[in-house]
């Protein structure tokens, strides 16, 4: 065989391989990505259904945001044993951010995201008596679900 003859198999498996790579990171139709969890309540509790989002996990522990979100601030109410679930929006939270209104004739600026940052819901506890927390331009980078 020729070295040309070498290169094109050695390219043509690199692609196959990648195409099965990519195929296995894929659900099938009409399922969740394991990282997309819809079915757990806490989801709809922190407006998962309202927006779009990029990923939707549990947590055993809440304290152990960090291993999830390496690059999320200090959080102290979230320093606690219990369960969570974080919902991450492709965009900012659909809620009311709950600041003050703005003073009488004048409005706030749209708010926009960093790159590589997004709006995040961690809901602690159970979804009938937990509590939601939502946090603004959180970065994603180094997420693991």
């Amino acid at each position: 065989m020729t070295n040309q003859g070498r290169r094109w198999l050695t390219r043509f498996g690199s692609l196959i391989g990648l195409v099965v790579a990519l195929i296995g990171c894929v659900a099938p139709a009409g399922q969740s990505s394991p990282a997309l969890d819809q079915a757990d309540p806490r989801f709809a509790a922190c407006g998962g259904a309202t927006a779009p989002v990029i990923a939707a996990f549990p947590m055993a522990a809440a304290r152990d945001f960090h291993v999830h979100l390496p690059h999320m601030g200090i959080s102290p109410e979230l320093d606690v044993a219990a369960p969570a679930f974080v919902v991450v929006f492709a965009g900012m939270w659909p809620g009311s951010d709950g600041g003050a209104a703005p003073p009488p004739g004048t409005t706030w600026p749209p708010r926009s995201l960093a790159p590589e940052t997004h709006d995040i819901c961690i809901w602690v506890g159970d979804a009938a008596t937990g509590s939601r927390n939502v946090y603004e331009d959180v970065s994603t980078v180094g997420m693991a679900p």
